[in-house]
């Protein structure tokens, strides 16, 4: 076998530093591989999609907040929420469009999913993270960060979080 050189003075320093998004982006992504196997283990007929309210097109629409969370009426097909609700209902999953961690622990506490596919800001995902652990320690969560992030019309990679609920149910 050949010897792999290493020369340190080639090295951009540049490759080595990296700002805190990158940090993030590398801490969720190692997050989920060490719940994917579990995650594989439940069934999509079991698994729970929560999403944040931030992603409703707050200018056309027409869905309403409710005790139970924000009830989203399909009123817009180019909404975020409209999207990956439609896909991950035909897939088997629930759909639960949270409006913060109070509704989540309500939900949390009502609702025994064997999966769960966690949608939000950085911040609102380790709070969450934190009571979804607390309340079902051994249900696999998967996470997708925000990418674009503020309190209305936040957007997220959809196609990534599509990737995440094509996850299939390995025996």
């Amino acid at each position: 076998m050949g010897e792999i050189a290493f020369n340190i003075d080639n090295v951009d320093i540049g490759l080595l530093e990296r700002n805190e998004e990158d940090n993030r982006v590398l801490e969720i992504e190692f997050y989920n591989s060490t719940v994917r196997e579990r995650f594989e283990m439940s069934s999509p007929f079991r698994r729970v999609l929560i999403i944040p309210h931030c992603m409703k097109r707050s200018s056309a629409c027409k869905g309403s907040y409710t005790e139970s969370g924000f009830n989203c009426v399909y009123c817009t097909k180019n909404c975020p929420t409209y999207r990956l609700r439609t896909f991950a209902e035909v897939l088997g999953y629930r759909v639960f469009v949270a409006p913060g961690t109070n509704i989540l622990n309500k939900f949390m506490d009502a609702n025994s999913p064997e999966g769960i596919v966690y949608v939000a800001c950085y911040e609102e995902l380790v709070s969450g993270l934190n009571l979804i652990r607390h309340k079902r320690p051994d249900t696999p969560t998967m996470v997708v960060t925000l990418s674009k992030t503020g309190c209305s019309n936040t957007m997220v990679d959809i196609e990534k979080v599509k990737e995440i609920l094509r996850i299939p149910q390995i025996e």
